[in-house]
C-alpha cells in the first residue's frame, strides 16, 4: 500500500513540474489602426411614422414584421 502511495506522489510531482514549463507566447505591443466613417447622422421623419429620430448615414431603417416570431399587435414595434 505505501508503495502505492509513494508511486502516486511521484507521478503527481512529475506532472505538476511537466505542467509549469509552457513556452512563453509573446504579446503584441499595439493594435492595428481601425478607420471608422465619419459621424454623420439622417434624420427619420418619414410620412405614416408616429415618430423621429437620428440614425447614422450608412445605416438603413427597414419596418420589421414580426414580433419574436409573431405578428406585433402594435405595427410601430
Amino acid at each position: 500500500m505505501a508503495k502505492g502511495k509513494f508511486i502516486l506522489v511521484v507521478f503527481l510531482v512529475a506532472l505538476i513540474i511537466a505542467a509549469c514549463n509552457t513556452p512563453y507566447t509573446f504579446k503584441k505591443r499595439g493594435y492595428f489602426k481601425i478607420n471608422f466613417p465619419e459621424k454623420k447622422y439622417a434624420l427619420f421623419d418619414r410620412p405614416g411614422y408616429p415618430y423621429m429620430f437620428e440614425y447614422p448615414v450608412y445605416g438603413n431603417v427597414i419596418k420589421d414584421s414580426t414580433f419574436f416570431d409573431e405578428a406585433a399587435e402594435n405595427p410601430w414595434w
